[in-house]
């Protein structure tokens, strides 16, 4: 009787233990998880910011998140027509995740009085930052792989970013929902309420005395999480500077 196949056995396998020997092709895949945690956590932070610590309707929310979508769109494309007039991406990510990373250093230190133009255009940065680097990591990781990799590394790549993007957005809303607790230890409202009650069709009464409190508790938690999001584009700054430059294949 034949023995059962292990993965060893298989002449193709589905996700080719090879790929992960590539330092170049690993590089790739942890920029791009990086990269799409910082976005998904600015695309999550975003919307509840403007409402909850500057008062926005759900629908002036969610128009004020269209700078960061349309100007990562227009990163990309930026990025792409970088890559192919230099051909190489190590300096033009390393570029764009720079910029990100001093988006996100802005954005933390705005308050409820900050001009809405201003925040907007900070979120531009960050949206140019990242638009720039996220189509380059998969250029990274398909210009370091042979030719019949190429399917089987881009997959890799599309689903630990999407493992990047869940655990960002998780770690985020860690961060807020901590820190705005931590900044109301030693109030009133210490242990009397929480981040889910602040906001929603649930939301609490808070007594007109303490509001100013909530929304100086909730502006630190937001300031904490836009500080993280800074140090995850920073990491993948690290990362791509450490990677080699290599030129891209025609």
């Amino acid at each position: 009787m034949d023995a059962t196949p292990t993965i060893a056995d298989a002449s193709d396998p589905l996700l080719p233990p090879r790929l992960f020997a590539n330092p170049m092709i690993v590089s790739g895949i942890v920029i791009g998880a990086l990269g799409s945690a910082a976005m998904l956590g600015a695309t999550f932070l975003l919307p509840l910011f403007f409402q909850m610590v500057r008062g926005a309707g759900e629908a002036a929310s969610g128009t004020q998140l269209v700078p960061l979508l349309v100007v990562s769109t227009f990163g990309a494309f930026l990025g792409g027509q970088f890559a192919r007039r230099f051909g190489r991406v190590k300096k033009i990510m390393l570029t764009g995740l720079s910029i990100a990373t001093v988006g996100f250093l802005l954005l933390a230190m705005v308050d409820s009085i900050t001009p809405i133009g201003l925040v907007l255009a900070e979120i531009a940065v960050i949206g140019l930052g990242i638009g720039v680097c996220m189509p380059n990591s998969a250029v990274v990781v398909q210009n370091a792989c042979e030719r019949r990799d190429i399917g089987a590394a881009t997959g890799a790549l599309l689903l630990l970013r999407s493992l990047g993007s869940a655990v960002g957005g998780t770690l985020v809303g860690a961060v807020l929902a901590v820190g705005f607790s931590a900044r109301l230890a030693g109030t009133a409202l210490a242990g009397k309420i929480d981040l889910g009650s602040v906001h929603g069709a649930g939301a609490v009464a808070i007594p007109a005395g303490l509001a100013g409190v909530v929304r100086d508790a909730l502006a630190g938690g937001f300031h904490t999480a836009f500080y993280v999001c800074a140090v995850v584009t920073a990491l993948a700054a690290c990362v791509t500077a450490l990677m080699r430059d290599v030129p891209l294949r025609s």
